[in-house]
């Protein structure tokens, strides 16, 4: 559950990091004035599919991150306050993205 709901938020997202990313990198040039100018520009010469540029690659690592991130969560320190919720997700140590996947989305219907 975990998972599809980052992928979802990433996936959505993603123009908006677009936008972000040229704004951010576009420097002392000011090769655009502000952020309707920059998704004017990028319409008019790139389409609309310029927005969704690097959406698999990002989905992709929000997808496989998420249950290594609640993995150490899960295994932090004893000195960090621990949730209900954490303590509750039973993950092995060694497992494959898919096996993962599917053990956190079987820990979120549990957390119900």
């Amino acid at each position: 559950m975990f998972n599809l709901t980052g992928a979802i938020t990433g996936a959505v997202t993603t123009p908006l990091d677009v936008i972000k990313t040229r704004l951010m990198v576009q420097g002392s040039t000011k090769q655009y004035t502000g952020i309707c100018h920059c998704v004017n520009t990028i319409l008019r010469e790139e389409g609309s599919s310029a927005f969704f540029r690097g959406m698999g690659p990002r989905v992709l690592w929000i997808v496989l991150e998420v249950p290594y991130f609640l993995e150490f969560l899960r295994r932090r320190s004893s000195f960090l306050p621990t949730s209900a919720l954490l303590q509750r997700i039973e993950v092995p140590s060694e497992s494959s993205p898919s096996m993962l996947l599917k053990i956190t989305f079987r820990n979120s219907r549990k957390a119900k």
